[in-house]
């Protein structure tokens, strides 16, 4: 079978979507871990060893590779990785038990767009505006004072047209720390979906 010339196959396809996942998946992990996290006025990364700004989610975890592997080349420890404290046991467990977790989620993800998208061109759609919006939210949650200060409204059209309607992407954030807030009631009183029970303040 042959590929109209210009039109991704679905090989490529599903390299890219594997590439951007693990990209993803990278990144998410990162942000739980403390290890990146500073944002410049535009809301965008800043590298913490360049001082580069205007770096994406998926953008941030590559450079700031890039910029170690050079400093290690001209003999120079990266600041960042200098200072920083190694994860104690059980923290370095429940770091990979996250990532694991969003891995898995991420390409249950995929599947639970597939099954409810009309045709391929509709199910990349989908998948791309879920992804961006996760990223978008992690970024937006990603202030290291702020870290355990998360709350998400599913009642917020923005969250519930690409995050609320898809259980996989609901619990790739609840993995993150989120608090998944339903609605509020007349009294005030928030109902939130089962799993974080973190006290979170900070809504998105």
């Amino acid at each position: 079978m042959q590929v109209a010339e210009g039109v991704p196959s679905s090989d490529d396809t599903e390299k890219a979507w594997q590439d951007k996942s693990m990209s993803l998946q990278t990144a998410l992990a990162k942000i739980e871990a403390g290890e990146i996290g500073s944002l410049d006025s535009r809301g965008c990364f800043v590298c913490s060893i360049c001082g580069q700004q205007g770096l994406g989610l998926l953008q941030i975890v590559e450079h700031e590779e890039v910029c170690r592997e050079r400093l290690s080349q001209e003999g120079h420890v990266s600041p960042s990785v200098h200072s920083r404290t190694l994860p104690a046991e059980g923290e370095g467990v429940q770091q990979l038990t996250t990532c694991v977790a969003v891995a898995k989620e991420l390409n249950l993800l995929k599947t639970e767009i597939a099954q409810e998208a009309a045709g391929d061109e509709e199910s990349r759609a989908l998948l791309t505006l879920t992804v961006d919006r996760l990223r978008d939210v992690a970024r937006n949650a990603c202030f290291l004072e702020e870290k355990k200060y998360r709350r998400l409204r599913l009642s917020n059209p923005a969250v519930s047209e690409a995050i609320g309607k898809w259980g996989a992407a609901k619990r790739i954030l609840q993995a993150l720390g989120f608090e998944l807030v339903m609605h509020a009631s007349k009294s005030g009183r928030r109902y939130r979906s089962s799993g974080c029970s973190l006290p979170i303040e900070r809504c998105v």
